[in-house]
């Protein structure tokens, strides 16, 4: 995850006349920038996939997507949406995909960023949106067999960092540790499927 932190995600892009079978595998996934990325073929459109893995002659089997909103936090509802129909749009094509959806917002207190751009008020307590976009999260997690709604992700993580200076820390406080969206779960529960 320090590494997600450090170094952000790379991102690909190319047209849909460019998804094409690659390598020995024979599925529709196309090698991006970083070598663990690749553009999977949905239901409705190819979805770039941050971290994918692929089985040969099964294709791909688990993926996990990134985000990182630093500011512009009224645009939470855009990322629900997105998050929702990246998700719907995979499992149509490959019901069987352990997915995993993992979001870092930035903390953002009165004294670091103007009133848009918060996400946290003076005390440390997350903002209104903030608190309905974990909501959201927690709706969306939880699919455990391929009969399960296919809008929801096998695993879901929401992460609070804060940057102090050159380092990148997360902040403990939120989500609560008894959350289901708490970071520290994400990577057992996509293993334990």
């Amino acid at each position: 995850m320090a590494d997600i932190l450090r170094t952000g995600c790379c991102r690909a892009r190319r047209s849909r006349q460019d998804l094409r079978p690659t390598g020995n595998t024979g599925w529709n996934t196309i090698p991006a920038e970083n070598e663990s990325e690749h553009s999977v073929l949905g239901g409705i459109k190819h979805k770039n996939v941050d971290v994918t893995v692929i089985v040969p002659g099964v294709g791909p089997a688990l993926g996990i997507s990134a985000k990182s909103t630093g500011n512009a936090f009224r645009n939470l509802t855009n990322r629900m949406e997105e998050a929702l129909g990246d998700c719907t749009n995979i499992h149509m094509m490959y019901p069987g995909f352990v997915f995993g959806f993992l979001h870092f917002i930035k903390y953002a207190g009165p004294t670091d960023a103007p009133p848009a751009d918060q996400s946290f008020d003076k005390d440390g307590r997350p903002l209104d949106k903030i608190m309905r976009y974990h909501d959201v999260l927690m709706s969306l997690a939880g699919r455990t067999t391929i009969t399960d709604p296919a809008m929801r992700y096998e695993s879901v993580a929401l992460v609070i960092y804060r940057c102090n200076g050159a380092q990148t820390e997360i902040w403990p406080n939120y989500p609560a540790q008894d959350s289901p969206v708490h970071y520290a779960k994400f990577f057992d529960r996509l293993y334990n499927i």
